[in-house]
């Protein structure tokens, strides 16, 4: 690894993935120098992605999580620790790599900001909430209610009920938060393969073949392409992970969304109407290993989030979707 320049390093782990990457460049136009960053990640992903191509440039230092997990008392004095760090694919079935990699690693930087004082802020998931049956309320107090559909979402619930637990016990960093990211989309998802954003998958198919394919609906209360989920914009994530950084809001685990929940088809049109292009539409069926864990409806209630202090104005999808095929463009 590359020694760090400074010894007070803004730290993002994940930093060569999709929202790792867009923070980083987030900051770096909030005035955090190259110099200051320190990206924890695959080098070969760092080396390789195209989301990473101006953190390259800027001479940006990156470190391999390992390397990083077995030096991490050589960052004690650190600004910051973004935790983006982890696995996100929601197929992943090993049980014992997810434990690894989204619980373990996770506890041992909460451990580390704790004992140094260094402000920790991570990222959870709205897989936490399982169907949504039993709605999608982030008191911590409801934790222990939910029901995840995959690994993956247990993974994180499990690591927010350690959390809860750490801050009944006073050990917890003195500026901390958690947020459970909805359904992100935008630039830098390149790499993501069948784990991008509905954005990425409609853009492509519309460009190749003049035809957005969605899934058809195998639940009676929903029609095809009906089906709901919470799209947040990546840059609406980036900008609440540095406010709260920057800010002094009160600490915990908050869903981070835009609290409307918009159809698949509300998303094929924008994506359509941004590429300036006709929004035609095929429903095909849902793979039979995705059925049983398939979310039919996401909504973030934002209540606790607007009583943290902060001003939350999320971007609309419509807003979001041009922004980020705006994005794309300029970078092609």
């Amino acid at each position: 690894m590359r020694k760090p320049i400074i010894s007070q390093p803004v730290i993002i782990t994940g930093g060569a993935g999709f929202i790792g990457s867009q923070l980083a460049l987030h900051l770096l136009k909030e005035g955090v120098t190259a110099e200051e960053l320190l990206l924890v990640d695959a080098h070969d992903a760092f080396q390789l992605r195209p989301c990473c191509e101006e953190l390259r440039n800027r001479g940006v230092n990156i470190v391999d999580p390992d390397d990083f997990l077995e030096n991490l008392s050589d960052f004690s004095k650190a600004k910051v620790i973004f935790h983006m760090g982890a696995s996100s694919s929601t197929e992943e079935m090993r049980e014992d790599f997810l434990k690894r990699v989204n619980i373990d690693y996770s506890n041992s930087l909460w451990d580390h900001c704790t004992k140094n004082s260094i402000p920790f802020f991570y990222a959870s998931s709205a897989a936490t909430y399982g169907d949504g049956s039993l709605g999608f309320d982030d008191n911590p107090n409801q934790f222990h209610k939910l029901f995840p559909l995959n690994p993956y979402g247990r993974s994180k619930l499990v690591f927010d009920q350690m959390v809860k637990d750490m801050v009944e016990s006073n050990l917890t960093p003195k500026q901390w938060a958690g947020f459970r990211f909805f359904n992100v989309y935008g630039p830098g998802e390149e790499h993501k393969g069948s784990q991008a954003s509905v954005l990425w998958v409609a853009k492509k198919q519309l460009q190749e073949n003049g035809i957005i394919k969605l899934f058809k609906s195998h639940h009676p209360d929903f029609k095809d392409g009906e089906q709901k989920r919470d799209f947040v914009w990546v840059d609406d994530i980036t900008q609440t992970l540095i406010a709260f950084w920057k800010n002094s809001y009160k600490n915990g685990i908050y869903n981070l969304g835009t609290g409307k929940a918009r159809t698949f088809i509300d998303l094929a049109q924008a994506v359509a109407n941004a590429l300036n292009k006709e929004a035609k539409i095929e429903f095909i069926p849902t793979p039979e290993r995705l059925r049983e864990h398939y979310q039919y409806f996401t909504q973030a209630d934002l209540s606790r989030l607007e009583q943290s202090g902060y001003t939350y104005k999320p971007h609309s999808l419509e807003e979001g979707i041009s922004k980020s095929i705006a994005a794309i463009k300029s970078t092609i």
